[in-house]
């Protein structure tokens, strides 16, 4: 049988590794709590990076087709150009 001594003793280091637990526990949850945040602020981020990835292809669509409607009228004043040229001769 133990003695009192032996009891108080083993309680007193029970007690310090509790103690010890607890606090190695209240880290353990802040470190958690941040990480959640964290990853939270991330995924955020990460969606506002997708939604102005959809925007830059949208503009660039846009600027395409302006690209494409410019280059036609380029070839349209150079065709009235040309016939323009060809009626000025013919007179």
């Amino acid at each position: 049988m133990e003695s009192l001594k032996d009891l108080e003793v083993k309680h007193k280091e029970l007690e310090r590794q509790f103690t010890q637990m607890l606090k190695e526990h209240e880290s353990l949850k802040e470190s958690y709590e941040s990480s959640k945040h964290f990853k939270h602020e991330l995924e955020t981020e990460k969606a506002n990076h997708e939604k102005s990835i959809d925007i830059l292809k949208i503009q660039q669509t846009k600027l395409q087709k302006l690209g494409d409607s410019n280059k036609a009228i380029k070839e349209e004043i150079s065709s009235v150009k040309s016939d323009k040229s060809t009626l000025a001769s013919k007179f």
